[in-house]
Formats: C-alpha cells, structure tokens, sequence
C-alpha cells in the first residue's frame, strides 16, 4: 500500500500531530506500506524556522524510511488570526500542488487540525481519485472560537460547511476521541465511517524507568516530590494555574513544579517562574531525551480550560504519562478526559473551578505513597491496550479494507 500523508507538522517539531505522523508512518511501514509525508519546514510554535532548515520552495529527505517532501509556506507563531490563517491557507495551496506530481499513492491521508490541511488531502482524493482517509484530532473550528482566538462570523460558518463536506467525503474518519463520534452523528455521518482510534505511544521510548540521577542533581530535585506538566504552554490551558498552586507550596519545601515544553504562553510564565523558587521551565527537548524528563516526575499535572472542546479531548500526554507509570492529576472540565482517567484508575480528577479540591487532592498524593503505588500500576497496565504498533495495525487493516487489497 502507497500512502500519501498530509500533515502541517512533523519531526522534529514537537507537536502531537508530528509524533503521530512520524509513528504512524513508521508503522505502516513495517506492516509492508510505502509512505510519503508531504509537510512544511520545521517552525511551529514560535512561527521561526528551526536551525539546519531554509523555506525552500521544496526539499526531499528521508527520514528513516519515510520519504518526506517537505514545501514552502507562509510562517507565522501560533497565535493571532489573520496571519495564522494565513500559515494554514499557505500550507494548502503548496501541499496541494505538491501532491498533484505524485502519481503513485494508493490512498490520501491528512490529519487535523488544522482544518486546511485535510481541505488539500481531501480535494487531491477527488482529482486523483484516490479514498480519502481523515484522522480527526480536533474539533477544529470549534476548538479555536472555543479559545477565543476566532468568533462564529459569516468566515466561520463558511469554514464550518468546508468541515461537513470534508467529513462527508471521507472514506474512513479515524477519531482520537470516543467523544467525536457523537459530533460526527449530529452532522448526518454514518457510525459505519467512523473508527476510534486513541492516540498510542511508541513502546520502545516509553515505558517505566527509574529517575535520571543526572537531571535529578542538575535541577536539585533530589528528596523532592516533582509534579510535571509536559506539553503545549498556549491558549488551551491555563497554567497560571500552576503558579498559584506552587506559591501555596512555596514555604513548605515539599514540591517542585516542573514545567517542559513551548508555546506562546512560554516566555511569559518563564518570566513568573523567576519569582518563585519551586517552580522550573525548560524545554523543548528533542523527543528522544523527553522520556529522562518524565523519569523525573513523581505525578503529571494535566490542566484544560473550562472550554466546550475541551470536554470532548484525551490529551495524548495522557498516555505518554501512563506508560510511564506516573499517576495523573488531572484538572479539566467533566468529558473525554476524565472517563478515560477513571476507566485507568491511574490518578486524581478534578473539575475546573475546584482549585481548593486540587490542592487538598495533591497533598494527600504527596503524603501517600500507597496511593502513589496503585496508580502507578493501575497506569502501566492500562496503557498496554494503547500502543502505537496497535493503533497503526488497526488503521492499516481498515485502509486496506477499502482499497480491497
């Protein structure tokens, strides 16, 4: 099976979508597929190509045995709204282009959000007549009027009838949120389309290992109780919140907060960080150092705005966490998230708005070490059922069903 694989990010950018893309690839791979990424140079979030990289009109590497084809695109940082979408449109029209010089693909794949992205998948689909297969990650638009970042003006209702018809034209929708497919149902698609598919991890990075000595001494964290926060530091989560929780714990000395990731929130709450001795903001690492800073971590702060979205999201650090045997501390509106935390029994939830309940909740997770044992457990073998070998063997049987082969 040739497949060709539209995503706006990819390796080594540190997004969900570029792990999910590089892994699935590899997968597919293994399983006897040919895979070609068709992707932008490297520049999200801050909107600055990444070192070693120039905005060519286009460049061909391998990446492993990945063929990638990566093009040129108008760049911008993830915030704002004219000129982000600008980012998304530009990132359309060359993948689109792009994509009509490759003849040799068996089936087209794009992943959201954003939105634009699968709008090229899905036309080169029609032209070329090739099955147009969709990984829905997001409820993109909803999720950026949600932020506030965009309101529901006549643009976006226009993008909301490009979103139907996107989801109509879909041979198979691969969801990574069992909460999308009542979405998908109240928009007239058929459950027959639609296939669960949460985000896995690759096995071989994470998977339960002790601390790393080294980063433990470098960060002072030795004898302390480290809660982690790994992941995106933007407009979907409101990680003030850490900071009024730290400046609770600031004179007691019994935790510190470690913050690791970027965003464009980051140089921001970099600069609060400064103000307190408890908390830690480092990173972007690349991936394959990321699982020494988990090592670290003795439980996972998971925050989510108070937004509509946000109730329908399993946030893919989730499971990173649960491999790892961290427990999760998970602070978010009542949804996806919060089912899928009680079906592990690995952590603590808490709804948005209980900050006091959060707190109490972290202390008494700090205080027991049983507690910490039983989630931790609980989260190892939970986690087995979500690997991204299964996940891609999942896809690729499906795929392959309606290509007949």
């Amino acid at each position: 099976m040739k497949i060709l694989f539209l995503s706006d990010n990819y390796h080594p950018e540190m997004t969900a979508n570029a792990r999910i893309v590089r892994e699935l690839s590899n997968e597919w791979i293994k399983l006897g597929g040919r895979v070609l990424v068709i992707t932008s140079f490297p520049n999200f979030p801050r909107g600055k190509i990444f070192a070693g990289y120039k905005n060519k009109i286009y460049q061909t590497e391998k990446d492993g045995l990945i063929n990638i084809l990566r093009i040129k695109t108008f760049m911008y940082p993830n915030k704002g709204v004219v000129r982000r979408i600008l980012d998304f449109l530009s990132y359309m029209c060359t993948s689109f282009i792009a994509g009509l010089f490759q003849k040799k693909d068996d089936v087209i794949i794009a992943i959201t959000p954003q939105l634009f992205c699968a709008v090229s998948g899905c036309v080169l689909s029609l032209i070329r007549r090739k099955p147009f297969v969709l990984f829905l990650c997001d409820l993109w638009p909803d999720s950026v009027v949600s932020v506030g970042a965009m309101k529901m003006s006549l643009a976006m209702r226009l993008v909301k009838k490009i979103e139907r018809w996107l989801y109509k034209k879909s041979s198979i929708i691969f969801i990574l949120s069992p909460s999308f497919r009542a979405y998908l149902n109240k928009l007239g698609i058929s459950d027959a389309k639609i296939h669960l598919s949460i985000s896995g991890y690759d096995p071989t990075i994470f998977y339960p290992k002790d601390k790393n000595i080294s980063l433990l001494n470098k960060y002072s964290l030795k004898d302390k109780f480290v809660v982690g926060y790994i992941g995106t530091m933007g407009m979907a989560h409101d990680l003030d919140i850490v900071f009024q929780i730290a400046n609770i714990f600031s004179e007691e000395k019994i935790a510190k907060f470690m913050l690791i990731g970027d965003g464009i929130d980051r140089d921001i709450l970099a600069a609060k960080a400064e103000l307190l001795d408890n908390v830690i903001i480092r990173g972007p690492f690349p991936s394959d150092v990321m699982p020494e800073y988990w090592s670290i971590m003795d439980v996972t702060l998971i925050i989510l705005r108070d937004i509509d979205t946000n109730e329908t999201v399993i946030p893919s650090k989730m499971l990173e966490s649960m491999s790892m045997g961290k427990p999760i501390l998970l602070y978010a509106p009542k949804g996806a998230a919060s089912k899928f935390l009680e079906q592990a029994e690995s952590g603590v939830f808490v709804e948005i708005g209980e900050l006091d309940l959060l707190i109490i909740k972290l202390r008494e997770l700090i205080s027991n070490k049983q507690q910490q044992k039983f989630f931790s457990k609980n989260a190892i073998e939970f986690a087995k059922k979500y690997t991204r070998p299964e996940q891609a063997r999942y896809a690729f049987n499906k795929i392959q069903e309606i290509l007949g082969q």
